[in-house]
């Protein structure tokens, strides 16, 4: 690496390490509703639903969510989570959260890849697992935000990873 390199990233490294993590404008009891955009890897496809957020606290929230896998290789899902979120501000508008809860899955097989192979049947697998990962969100305004998450949700024979866009409204 040469030295400019050096010094611009020891630059940067600082400059992240004496940002202040502050206190968040939010009230902490802020609620917030929203959609959510994506894709689910189990069957390559896309990822629609929609979520609400509780804040208990100033760095906890709970996050329901009811999400849709959409038909690909004759598999779709309807998704339930329960996540809890322990966002850290680093300013008034950005912050980033670990995220971890339950979810609910089931997914329905249709045709050949149904469980006995008959092309009229559609068998259906409904299974609880856990959900890891994490999320960063930016207040656009008092009353939206708009952030990117990143879910893997551990379920027996029906891992995948969820990679969501979010808008929502807060009040």
């Amino acid at each position: 690496m040469k030295p400019k390199a050096w010094i611009t990233a020891i630059a940067l490294a600082l400059g992240l390490l004496a940002t202040p993590i502050t206190a968040m404008a939010a009230s902490p009891h802020e609620k917030t509703v929203g959609l959510a955009a994506g894709y689910v890897s189990q069957n390559n496809s896309g990822l629609a639903g929609v979520n609400f957020t509780y804040r208990f606290s100033r760095h906890f929230r709970m996050a329901p969510e009811v999400l849709y896998a959409f038909r690909h290789s004759s598999e779709d899902a309807l998704i339930i989570n329960v996540n809890a979120h322990v966002p850290f501000s680093f300013d008034r508008f950005l912050e980033v959260y670990p995220l971890a809860g339950i979810t609910y899955t089931s997914w329905n097989f249709h045709g050949d890849r149904a469980a006995n192979g008959d092309a009229d049947v559609t068998s259906r697998i409904s299974r609880f697992g856990l959900n890891v990962g994490a999320g960063i969100s930016a207040d656009i305004s008092t009353t939206l935000r708009v952030g990117l998450e990143i879910q893997g949700a551990l379920v027996k024979d029906l891992c995948s990873a969820n990679v969501m866009a979010k808008i929502a409204y807060i009040f």
